[in-house]
């Protein structure tokens, strides 16, 4: 075939290509049109209150998505929000808990979807609170409460999500970054209640602080009347068992911590209502705990002891106990020291700190262990036969018969040098042993010299040796009977 006849086959080769080359590089119509770029449209609040703290701001526009990327810039440095602090709400609505300057200064904020679309800058002005005045209090009004009400509803949230982490710790294991995130979520709460006391007004705050003085004054009063009854619970004890005195010096203890907590609690809410960190303070009340705890060691041991003497009830007021090597009448117990009254009225005082042993003699009832002395001449059955009498009769007596509860007679104790020993014992009420042994000893003195039964007691007796050599006598030692 010649060249020349070739050409026409191969342009119409050329063209059924060139066709079919085009048809890839063409889109449908529709394509582009499904990837929408996100449009800013307000920023809320306008303007952004300057503060130290992070704070939500509201992002309002359309085109939004769940994975979208939202950046700050201020001049020339891009503040890119990590996605845990962007929250979406709608396709026309994103919340970002961002930390600003306290301003004066302008902002701006661009939106970028995960397809790479982004947002015309948009600018917002961020200014402290003093320069910000309502022009408009009115029309503010229904804005500003809303704004609270969804700040109140975002802390909700928030501790809600706390409490699912700590449910995942438990249950996962996952503590390390289960705890940084709720760590995080403690720091986003503190910046919405910072940023909810900014705004409520200054009468608002007065109220509401008014509203805590009432309530605390209401449990402060409720405090009192528990006091009370417990007061009249105590005076009802101690006409049962002279000397009971524990419940009243817990009551006490009880209204002390109670009026420590109610005026704490009315602070911290106090405080935290005019959004005043109370961080500062714990580390002043820190700061005179540590130097306590250096300079006043001794002090801090003493009222632990004490209000572990008030609660286990060791003694009581009006009790006679021994600590040590004093002993004494109880006449007061505090946190800091106990105070003994001695036979000879002399007031000691034991620091609690230094109470280690207590002898109590009168702890729920009291003994008298009595030893009698007879001589060997007399009939140990008999003698104990009328002790037995003597104690009958004494509980005849109305002022003794309250005062004994249970005899015991042990019988021959001791067969000594010159005597036998004839022991009993008498359960008596607490404090009232003294008086019941003195009594006894009195009436079975009266009734053995009625029976002429001989108490011995050392005697001295004379020897003398008369010898055959000499005409007068010689002592020669000196006995006792």
């Amino acid at each position: 075939m010649r060249p020349w006849k070739s050409l026409p086959l191969l342009a119409v080769a050329l063209v059924i290509g060139g066709s079919h080359a085009q048809e890839p590089i063409s889109l449908p119509q529709n394509a582009m049109s499904n990837i929408a770029s996100p449009s800013l449209e307000a920023i809320r609040p306008n303007p952004v209150t300057g503060a130290e703290q992070r704070q939500w701001i509201t992002i309002l526009g359309s085109g939004f998505t769940p994975n979208s990327q939202v950046t700050l810039r201020l001049k020339d440095e891009t503040f890119p929000i990590p996605p845990e602090r962007t929250k979406f709400v709608s396709d026309r609505e994103l919340h970002v808990y961002v930390n600003v300057a306290m301003g004066p200064a302008i902002w701006a904020v661009q939106v970028t979807n995960k397809e790479g679309m982004s947002s015309q800058p948009l600018n917002f002005n961020v200014m402290p609170i003093a320069m910000i005045a309502p022009k408009h209090p009115l029309t503010k009004e229904p804005t500003r409460k809303a704004e609270v009400e969804a700040l109140g509803n975002n802390v909700k949230a928030i501790n809600e999500t706390i409490g699912q982490s700590k449910t995942r710790v438990q249950t996962i294991g996952k503590a390390a970054a289960a705890e940084t995130k709720i760590e995080q979520l403690r720091t986003e709460v503190a910046g919405l209640r910072d940023q909810r006391a900014v705004h409520h007004t200054f009468s608002e705050k007065s109220t509401f602080a008014a509203l805590i003085i009432i309530f605390g004054l209401f449990f402060w009063f409720l405090k009192k009347l528990a006091v009370r009854r417990f007061e009249s619970v105590t005076v009802e004890k101690e006409e049962v068992r002279e000397g009971s005195t524990r419940l009243r010096n817990l009551v006490v203890l009880l209204n002390w911590l109670g009026t420590i907590l109610i005026v704490l609690t009315v602070g911290y809410l106090i405080l935290d209502e005019f959004a005043i960190s109370i961080a500062p303070i714990l580390a002043i009340f820190g700061i005179l705990g540590l130097a306590l705890s250096f300079g006043g060691e001794r002090l801090i041991r003493d009222i632990i002891n004490g209000i572990v003497i008030l609660m286990e009830g060791q003694y009581d007021k009006n009790d006679i106990v021994q600590i040590g090597s004093l002993s004494g009448v109880v006449e007061s117990v505090s946190l800091r020291h106990t105070m003994l009254r001695d036979l000879e009225g002399r007031a000691i005082y034991i620091p609690n700190g230094e109470i280690k042993t207590v002898i109590n003699f009168t702890k729920g009832y009291g003994r008298a262990l009595l030893d009698v002395r007879v001589a060997y001449s007399e009939n140990v059955d008999h003698v104990m036969e009328i002790m037995q009498k003597v104690v009958a009769e004494m509980q005849q007596v109305p002022q003794y018969r309250r005062l004994i509860g249970i005899f015991e007679m042990f019988g021959v104790e001791n067969l000594g040098e010159s005597d036998v020993t004839i022991r009993c014992r008498f359960k008596t009420l607490p404090g009232k042993q003294w008086d019941v042994a003195r009594e006894y000893r009195r009436r079975i003195k009266n009734r053995f010299d009625e029976l002429g039964i001989e108490i011995p007691f050392p005697r001295p007796r004379l020897h003398w040796n008369f010898s055959p050599q000499a005409s007068e006598a010689t002592e020669v030692g000196i006995g006792s009977r």
